[in-house]
């Protein structure tokens, strides 16, 4: 692919002068385009054209090179600007360096005009590329500093649920041996979800996800969910894994896969309360299992359950042990984070 012809405005009244100008840069062997103006209306249309360099005439009768990088500074163009004039005095020419000219040429020593070119052209490429290694460098840190914001958010929200879970725990259990056993496999759901989040970088997860996460080995085939299968946003997921955990415990203990031929129904529906927030209505239905305790005597779990339902997820639920199992009935908005609608039917995954 053949590289684009360099873009260079001449800024000189003399045609003559223009020519041989263009005869150092052909000689050079420099493959380029070129427009010429000798005023500042016509100098400040040019740049519309986005020249890549400039060879000014330091004075012209309606025009100085002065004035051009005068109109450079303000427009903040970084275009490299060439003095070429008939004569100059040592103090005018370190004048115009100071004010960003890339060099200076007297107009009959031309034959470094090339290489001077090549030089400025090379000098704004490092320039450029300076620029770009500050602009990354300062996204970069950006970056960490949000990560570390991120980081720190997270780690407060995780130890905060953390030491909720063990207060609701210590206040449901009096034996130190069930304490031990419950927290433990708590606080292993807790570090699932956060393996899980991490893995997927803290995207929000469907119903089907969680639930998958939480199920205990070998009961996929008695564990169905069906309906709605809407994401759940990261600041949730952890304390609906841990309501799941503990209906999944309290079912191999006391419930439908306490035997072999129990199973377990999780309907999910998306809905909407009264002021349009996106709410998850969950009913977890047990089948062929043992009749519960009449009277039923709601256990250390569902007590968990109930507090983190209500403090958590800010949500209610309802339950029911009627004869066939445990029929138990959730609800919690979701977080705005979600904004979710279905995924999928978690019944056709």
């Amino acid at each position: 692919m053949t590289s684009q012809p360099l873009r260079i405005l001449i800024v000189e009244d003399r045609p003559e002068d223009e020519e041989l100008v263009l005869h150092e840069l052909k000689r050079e062997g420099l493959r380029f385009e070129h427009r010429r103006v000798d005023d500042e209306k016509g100098f400040g249309a040019a740049l519309d054209w986005a020249p890549q360099i400039i060879l000014a005439d330091y004075n012209l009768p309606q025009f100085t090179a002065r004035r051009a990088l005068e109109l450079l500074r303000q427009r903040g163009d970084d275009i490299p600007f060439i003095v070429i004039t008939g004569s100059i005095s040592e103090e005018v020419a370190v004048d115009m360096m100071k004010r960003g000219a890339a060099d200076y040429l007297i107009k009959d020593r031309l034959t470094r005009l090339g290489v001077a070119v090549k030089q400025a052209l090379e000098q704004k490429r490092l320039r450029d590329a300076q620029r770009a290694n500050v602009d990354a460098l300062r996204r970069m840190a950006e970056i960490e500093r949000l990560l570390r914001l991120e980081l720190d958010h997270r780690v407060r929200n995780n130890l905060a649920s953390l030491l909720s879970l063990v207060d609701m725990t210590r206040r449901t259990t009096r034996d130190v041996g069930a304490f031990a056993e419950s927290i433990g496999g708590r606080i292993r759901v807790m570090a699932d979800v956060h393996g899980l989040l991490s893995a997927g970088r803290y995207s929000a997860l469907p119903v089907s996800r969680v639930v998958e996460l939480v199920r205990p080995p070998g009961a996929e085939r008695c564990v169905s969910v069906t309906g709605d299968d809407p994401l759940v946003p990261t600041s949730q997921v952890a304390s609906l894994a841990i309501v799941l955990h503990e209906c999944f415990t309290n079912a191999q203990k006391h419930g439908a896969l306490s035997t072999q031929d129990g199973g377990i129904d999780i309907a999910c529906r998306l809905a909407e309360d009264d002021k349009g927030h996106a709410m998850l209505r969950l009913r977890w239905t047990e089948r062929g299992g043992p009749a519960p305790s009449t009277p039923h005597e709601p256990g250390n779990g569902t007590q968990l359950i109930a507090g983190v339902v209500r403090s958590d997820l800010r949500g209610e639920i309802r339950f029911r042990w009627p004869p066939q199992g445990a029929d138990h009935e959730l609800s919690f908005p979701l977080a705005a984070e979600s904004a979710a609608a279905p995924t999928a039917s978690a019944a056709g995954e």
